[in-house]
């Protein structure tokens, strides 16, 4: 791959470390780092422009941010996923780590699993699925089949990804696991790799759900893994797909009330008193009844000193306090997500109210 030059040549003064071909730069020892580098460069700047007047406050709504970084960078970073970024998943978590926190417009960094599931944005599965779609054409299969037993490093993993999308798609055909799938045998049984967008969708939630899984299995039990480890086991029992039909978010709020929902979503605001403890702002009591112990969910049914008809609203729709999260987020009842939303505007306007007498 390295070309080295004669010693009268002046055209090449040296040997080419790195080319582009069609969009994608290969460099000399094909792990497509300067690609990924490249590539983190053009997504931070293109994200920065689209944020720079957006703060937690003001600026572009949740609807709107998830959509430009859907269309604006995602679409950049998927281009040739397959081959390059795989490899180079870890150098874009920081670009991932800072759109959740101006998206969200969290004060800490709110849990990722949970902040995914809010916002419908499925992490770095999107490669898997995108390796899938890449390896079911024709051409490409039949050249894994032939070289399937001396399999590059290289392809390890796009092939492992075209096996389990196999083995989702097919799952009578073969075993339990995913290596028992023989792509020879597919071929054998004409099996149809041909996808569409619906199958898309759907493969990418179930990768989606089994990645959570495998994350719940490791992490220890924390108050913010319980409540996606309840959202996860509500997915799977109910066979909830994510879709415009539960999606919390209007495209009409502003980025103030998408801020406090999802303040009441992930619970990392100065608003609630356990957060204020963990930021050494004061102590764990709330704003209203000086209560210890204060978090979203004491505000939003325990708290005595604010209920009103908004307490008695939502308690109407929602079968599990305890649970609310895993309710608004999934419920496909659009009332559940009118009336979590209309209690979280009351409670923010005792804030400020509490904010007002503060000052005086």
């Amino acid at each position: 791959f390295v070309y080295k030059c004669p010693s009268s040549c002046t055209l090449f003064p040296g040997p080419v470390r790195n080319t582009k071909v069609l969009g994608v730069i290969i460099d000399d020892e094909l792990n497509f780092s300067y690609h990924a580098r490249q590539k983190l460069q053009e997504c931070n700047k293109k994200w920065g422009l689209i944020t720079k007047t957006t703060n937690r406050n003001h600026g572009l709504n949740i609807s709107s941010l998830t959509l430009l970084w859907k269309t604006m960078i995602l679409t950049k970073l998927m281009y040739a996923a397959p081959i390059c970024l795989w490899k180079n998943i870890n150098s874009f978590k920081s670009l991932w780590q800072s759109a959740y926190m101006k998206i969200t417009g969290a004060f800490l960094y709110p849990s990722r699993a949970l902040t995914e599931i809010a916002l419908h944005l499925p992490p770095e599965v999107l490669t898997e699925v995108q390796t899938a779609k890449f390896l079911c054409d024709d051409n490409v299969t039949s050249t894994l089949l032939q070289i399937e037993g001396s399999v590059p490093e290289l392809f390890h993993h796009q092939l492992l990804s075209l096996k389990e999308f196999i083995h989702w798609k097919y799952p009578e055909e073969f075993g339990r696991r995913t290596h028992f799938v023989d792509l020879l045998q597919v071929k054998q049984k004409g099996l149809s790799l041909h996808y569409t967008k619906d199958e898309i969708l759907h493969y990418q939630e179930h990768r989606w759900k089994r990645l959570l899984t495998s994350q719940m299995s490791v992490v220890g039990s924390t108050q913010t893994n319980d409540k996606v480890a309840r959202v996860l086991e509500k997915m799977q029992s109910n066979n909830v797909n994510f879709d415009r039909n539960n999606f919390l978010f209007n495209h009409r709020t502003t980025k103030q009330e998408d801020s406090h929902i999802m303040d009441f979503i992930h619970g990392n605001s100065p608003i609630f008193g356990n957060c204020r403890e963990r930021m050494s702002l004061g102590d764990d009591s709330c704003y209203f009844c000086q209560n210890h112990g204060d978090d979203p969910l004491h505000q939003l049914f325990r708290c005595e000193e604010v209920q009103d008809n908004s307490y008695s609203n939502l308690l109407e729709v929602i079968v599990n306090p305890q649970d609310y999260v895993n309710e608004v987020l999934l419920s496909r009842d659009r009332t559940v997500q009118k009336r979590f939303i209309e209690r979280i505007g009351f409670l923010m306007e005792q804030h400020q109210l509490v904010y007002e007498l503060q000052d005086r």
